[in-house]
């Protein structure tokens, strides 16, 4: 048996491989690779667009939150001043409605006053004549001292 290659034998046989490898390089491999690093530069193209688009829309939406943050702001101050004019307008309202009750009502209770003293007068006398009436039959006499 014989451990040494056949050179002669070795170089043929390495040619159609050679030739295949030539042959596959320039028709298949290059294309490919050409093809796969223009992707690859499109693709991290786009990336790097994207990257930057959404770098410009985060900054558009801070932008937008902050102006959103201020608007709220103004909101609360405008809603909390008007809240507060309302309440004024309410306490003024009351305070006038309490007024006007509270004058009704001492109208009212100088009236009942005045009413329950004219009945007073008016019915003082006919207490009188009734109570002299029931003292004398009472009594079975008249009382001097009212007539």
């Amino acid at each position: 048996m014989n451990i040494v290659p056949d050179l002669p034998l070795v170089l043929a046989q390495l040619a159609p491989l050679f030739v295949l490898m030539f042959g596959l390089n320039t028709l298949l491999f290059k294309p490919m690779l050409s093809y796969l690093a223009e992707r690859r530069q499109v693709t991290e193209g786009v990336a790097h667009e994207a990257a930057a688009v959404a770098e410009r829309a985060d900054a558009r939406v801070k932008e937008w939150e902050q102006l959103m943050a201020r608007a709220r702001g103004e909101i609360a101050e405008l809603r909390a001043s008007r809240r507060a004019t309302a309440n004024a307008n309410y306490q003024d309202i009351v305070s006038a409605a309490r007024r006007e009750s509270e004058a009704r009502l001492a109208q009212g209770l100088a009236d009942l006053r005045r009413d329950a003293e004219a009945a007073r007068a008016e019915l003082r006398p006919q207490a009188q004549v009734v109570a002299a009436l029931m003292t004398a039959r009472v009594l079975g006499r008249s009382n001097a001292a009212e007539a």
